[in-house]
């Protein structure tokens, strides 16, 4: 990797960091706490996208506020976009094991963002939970 771009961490949360590849052109677009946003350009097709990397909050007020800057950041975008990241949030109950459940209303902000920019989940492979307080099998 010849090239990368930083995000600090804040304290003991946060941070993020993006490495490429010369081969590719990426050029740095705009960077917040939570959020390192590139153009790439594919010069095989000749074609110019966007990806956004994420690492939201895990309080809900200041992990609305990302949402809105996103979601403006999305509007701006006239390529296509390539959204990826941790939001800290879920979509449907059935995306959370354990603790207490969580109420319909309280996963709106986030159904509501995905809804408005269009966004398509692409699912995952592997194990479904990024972490999980009993630690006996297999989870981080």
């Amino acid at each position: 990797m010849n090239f990368m771009h930083v995000v600090e961490p804040r304290r003991l949360s946060g941070g993020l960091c993006m490495f490429w590849k010369d081969a590719h052109q990426v050029v740095l677009v705009k960077y917040a706490g939570f959020l390192i946003e590139v153009g790439v350009h594919d010069a095989l097709m000749n074609h110019t996208w966007r990806f956004l990397a994420v690492y939201a909050s895990t309080d809900a007020g200041v992990r609305r506020n990302q949402l809105g800057v996103l979601q403006e950041r999305l509007n701006t975008c006239r390529e296509g976009c390539l959204v990826m990241g941790d939001f800290n949030d879920i979509l449907d109950a059935s995306e959370k094991d354990g603790g207490r459940p969580r109420s319909v209303p309280s996963m709106e902000d986030f159904r509501r963002f995905v809804t408005y920019c269009n966004l398509l989940d692409l699912g995952f492979e592997g194990y479904p939970f990024t972490w999980r307080n009993r630690r006996d099998d297999g989870g981080i």
